[in-house]
């Protein structure tokens, strides 16, 4: 091993209360009503870039299924092509990584999760 890496114990994230009128409460609303107020158009990413096809399927609310959240792109068998193309080149950079720089990605995905982007993923998975 080069060097010395110290991993922080893990920790469970702090449960939120969602009280009346508390700052998580108010966070999840605004983004609930700021995902429902727009149609996202998602794309299929690809090595990195953002591709748009012209097949597309709806994303609804399950209790409203007359409301559009977004369309997203489907694949066909070229874009196929290339996500395998993608992922074989990403494969053999992600192996000449060392574990530590590994590890520091899953790391910064998961504080970014659980602080600037917690209220998105809740009101998403809502």
């Amino acid at each position: 091993m080069d060097g010395i890496f110290k991993i922080e114990k893990p920790q469970n994230e702090p449960i939120l209360g969602y009280a009346r009128n508390s700052r998580e409460k108010i966070e999840i609303k605004q983004k609930l009503d700021e995902l429902k107020s727009k149609v996202l158009d998602i794309p299929l990413i690809i090595g990195g870039k953002e591709i748009f096809t012209d097949q597309k399927k709806e994303c609804i609310i399950p209790h409203d299924k007359g409301h559009v959240l977004a369309r997203f792109s489907l694949a066909g068998e070229k874009e196929i092509e290339m996500a395998i193309a993608a992922a074989l080149d990403a494969k053999k950079e992600w192996e000449a990584l060392s574990w530590e720089n590994r590890l520091s990605i899953f790391l910064k995905a998961a504080k970014m999760l659980s602080t600037h982007y917690r209220s998105t993923l809740n009101a998403a998975t809502m």
